[in-house]
This record gives C-alpha cells, sequence and structure tokens, in this order.
C-alpha cells in the first residue's frame, strides 16, 4: 500500500469521504485498487473512537483471493479510517453484518487498530 492524501469534497462526513476516495478515487501510477470492483459503503459510523463500515457484498464476494490481498484490502479501510481524528479502531461489516472473515486469512471478529506493515512509503 502506497499512502495517498486526498482533498475531500465539502459536505460530505469525513470519514464517509475517506472511504468514497479509497473505493472510487484515483489509483496511484502503478497500484491496483485495494477493494473489490462494485464495492460500495452502505453506510458508516465513529463513535467513542470505533468506526464501524457497512460494506456492500462485493467486499467478500469479488474479493480475488490470497492473504496478501486480503491484508491490503481489510488494511486500506482500517489504515484510511485511522488516520482520522478520534478513530482508533475500525470494525467491518458486510451487508450489515459481522463477518469473520473475508477471505480466510484475517480475523474481522474484532475491531482492528492501524498496521503499517503493508504500507511502503515512496
Amino acid at each position: 500500500m502506497v499512502p495517498v492524501q486526498r482533498e475531500l469534497p465539502p459536505g460530505l462526513g469525513v470519514a464517509r469521504a475517506s472511504l468514497d476516495e479509497l473505493i472510487e478515487g484515483r489509483v496511484p501510477q502503478g497500484c491496483e485498487r485495494p477493494l473489490p470492483p462494485g464495492t460500495k459503503l452502505r453506510g458508516i459510523t465513529v463513535t467513542g473512537g470505533l468506526a464501524t463500515a457497512d460494506f456492500s457484498g462485493q467486499l467478500s464476494s469479488g474479493f480475488r483471493g490470497g492473504s496478501d490481498n486480503e491484508g491490503v484490502t481489510v488494511y486500506a479501510i482500517v489504515n484510511t479510517l485511522t488516520s482520522l481524528p478520534g478513530v482508533e479502531r475500525v470494525r467491518i461489516l458486510v451487508e450489515g453484518k459481522s463477518v469473520s472473515s473475508i477471505g480466510g486469512h484475517l480475523d474481522l471478529s474484532a475491531p482492528l487498530k492501524y498496521d503499517g506493515e503493508l504500507v511502503v512509503n515512496p
């Protein structure tokens, strides 16, 4: 993953706008989109340092497979949200439900914190 800074559009909540950019924004040259095609953000809340992001089923049904890809997908979401003030942990839902994993490699049953292991600084 490569860190990207963006100016967010006015009028949207910062957390929602950040994930909208992650899903639909311009991808840096040489990089691939971290979330599967067709993934939509159904909703997001931030309460007490916990962001809960609810995605459409394409997050798991469109997943390409592999532990590295799963790490990039999950931590693109987690690291994007934990970069925002007041967000310390992230819970990922699919179609409004808790999931144990999106690809069988990472445990999503509990909220996750920032992990810079997959981040490459240019």
